[in-house]
């Protein structure tokens, strides 16, 4: 049995390691880490590993220690029968510390918006300052570096536990987002959470279908379809016509129609004689956006008399 080192130590805790070199055929019930605020382990606490003995390395986490205090440690082996231990080591927990944050999760990933939660298992012993979580588009989980920057910051309040939901971000890509708080004791920092926003659908609309055009009241048939609805509800079907616009759009002469199923269609009425017109087709989600037919179709009016 060996013990190395503690690490990420805070006001409260620390990180210990260890390791066990079991022997064939023997037999390790438990082990872990055995600590005591007294070199001679007159009075002891134990946290026990929750890895297998084959493993050989095992991390345990020290909690709930007092602030300004020497822990000593070792590491422990229990065979049903008897217990070894390794050689001890010490270390003192500092009076204040950078605050200190449990793990962090990200849930309620959607197209443009995601919620991180996070706790905080230590102050440091003073009033934060500001905490905050800071987030960034990223390539990959390699290309990140969140230390400190006032960039994609929202703030938070200073709580044991919070949640925060961050807004307008892009479909389809990646990011990286990480906790932290500042305190007079320093900076601290939670862990490094990846997500990746939904994919959205694209709107597409078909090319529009010319039907029945009807001379005595000076109007023309149309139709089309919605290929794919996209990712959000359409709110809107029309059709966009123009004699000027051989792409025409919203801003040229519009008629708004209803729908069955993917299919809609209309009539665009009061057109002039022996006139070219374009047309396209459009449809219109509830976030305002609009596909229009790849490809417009051109008519031409014939000689309508006098209505």
């Amino acid at each position: 049995l060996s013990v190395m080192p503690a690490e990420n130590m805070h006001r409260t805790g620390a990180t210990i390691s260890g390791m066990i070199h079991a022997q064939n055929n023997s037999v390790v019930e438990k082990f872990g880490i055995e600590y005591s605020e007294y070199e001679n382990f007159s009075v002891t606490h134990e946290v026990v590993a929750n890895t297998s003995p084959s493993e050989e390395l095992f991390t345990v986490h020290l909690t709930d220690l007092d602030a300004g205090t020497a822990s000593y440690y070792r590491a422990f082996a229990f065979s049903g029968y008897s217990t070894a231990y390794s050689n001890h080591l010490a270390f003192s927990t500092p009076k204040m510390s950078a605050p200190v944050f449990g793990a962090t999760s990200v849930n309620d990933v959607s197209y443009t918006s995601a919620s991180f939660q996070s706790s905080i298992t230590d102050s440091g012993g003073e009033e934060f300052i500001m905490s905050a979580y800071f987030y960034k588009q990223v390539e990959s989980e390699d290309d990140v570096d969140l230390t400190f920057s006032t960039e994609g910051v929202q703030q938070i309040s200073c709580d044991t536990t919070y949640v925060v939901q961050v807004k307008n971000l892009e479909s389809g890509k990646m990011y990286a987002a990480r906790p932290y708080g500042i305190t007079a004791a320093g900076l601290g920092y939670g862990d490094i959470v990846y997500f990746t926003t939904p994919e959205t659908q694209k709107l597409l609309v078909s090319t529009v279908v010319l039907g029945n055009e009807l001379v005595d009241e000076g109007s023309m048939e149309v139709s089309a379809s919605v290929l794919s609805e996209g990712t959000y509800p359409i709110a809107e079907y029309g059709f966009c016509y123009s004699t000027t616009n051989s792409m025409p759009d919203e801003d040229d002469m519009v008629v708004k129609v209803n729908h069955v199923g993917t299919e809609f269609s209309g009539k665009l009425k009061n057109l002039q004689s022996l006139t070219t017109y374009y047309v396209r087709a459009y449809a219109k989600n509830n976030q305002g956006e609009i596909a229009y037919s790849e490809e417009a179709v051109e008519f031409t009016t014939s000689k309508y008399r006098s209505i």
